[in-house]
Formats: structure tokens, sequence, C-alpha cells
């Protein structure tokens, strides 16, 4: 732990984000690992469809033609378990560690075993929003990830987890590197 301490001190503050994962998959969103690949019907029925049903339950109405109170929807909707094309991040490395190690159990943290290791990643999200054009828009042609910080209404909890989101059309983000490379 010393070490990560060490490192995490090095880094400047709010350029990078962090995500903690317990295990090693892939960076992908809970709509693309729930299988789903049809971002139209998402926005066009699934969106609207929450937003009927969920209007009666929240004391904020949620304007979804802003777009931060669009934003904040998505999050209110993940965070309550329902699969968005939004992947969450954290500006906090120990609240990332919190959510890698959170299930983890000490003899599995201690294995060599590759598979057994929990995941703290690292993005450079200042770097990316240089180098990339930011889109929050989810139908657009070519495969685009954007970094977003939607405002809370109604999802208090990402006050303290310092809750960044990257936003993509794209099922797994090693297509990005990839894409990066031929380019």
């Amino acid at each position: 732990m010393e070490g990560f301490k060490e490192y995490v001190s090095t880094l400047e503050g709010r350029r990078f984000l962090f995500r903690g994962q317990s295990r090693p998959s892939r960076l992908r969103t809970s709509f693309h690992r729930a299988g789903r690949a049809d971002l139209s019907r998402f926005l066009l029925e699934d969106i609207p469809m929450l937003h009927k049903h969920l209007s009666a339950r929240t004391k904020h109405l949620f304007r979804l033609d802003i777009p931060d109170e669009n934003g904040a929807f998505f999050n209110l909707v993940q965070h309550h378990g329902y699969p968005t094309p939004l992947l969450d991040w954290t500006y906090s490395p120990y609240v990332a560690a919190f959510f890698a190690y959170r299930k983890a159990q000490n003899d599995r943290c201690n294995s060599s075993v590759s598979e057994a290791k929990v995941r703290i990643f690292v993005f450079d999200q200042a770097l990316w929003k240089q180098s990339y054009r930011q889109v929050h828009q989810l139908l657009i042609p070519g495969p685009h990830v954007s970094v977003g910080e939607f405002i809370t209404i109604e999802n208090e909890r990402m006050i303290p987890q310092q809750a960044a989101s990257t936003v993509t059309n794209i099922d797994d983000k090693k297509l990005i590197s990839h894409q990066r490379k031929l380019n």
C-alpha cells in the first residue's frame, strides 16, 4: 500500500481518473456487458420509458433535453442498476482502491495468479480531452469516448465518490488502443 500511496502522490491533481475493478475484466460499460448494442433503441425507447416511470419517484423532474440533466439522469439510473453506456471513474485513487478491494479476500489478494489480482486503472483524462474531440451524444458516426462530469441530482453518493464518467458508443476500450496504433 505504501508504494501505491507514493505513486499517487506524484500525480497531478484532477488530471487523472481512476477506476477500481475486483477482477481482470475489460473496460466495458454495463450497457455493453449486458450484451446490448443498439444505442438508438436505448435512447429512443429505454430512456423515455425510464423517465416516465421514475419521474413519479424522484423529487426532481429531469429535463432530458438539457445535457447536464440528461447525464445526471443516466448516472442515477446506472447507480440503481440499469445498464447505461457510461463507465464510472473517480478523481480519487483511494475511492478506486475501495471498489477494487471491497470484495477481495486476503488469500486471493496475496496470490501470484494474475486473475486473482485487483485492478486500478489510471486514465489521463486531461490528455484525452486535449487529444480527442469530446462529444456527449451517443448517436454519432464513428467510435468515440468522451469524459463527462455530470451534475449531482438525486444521486448523493456521487459527491463522496468524486465521480466522473466516460460516455461511449464502443463496446470494448481495447478498440481505442488498436485504433490509436493504426493512426
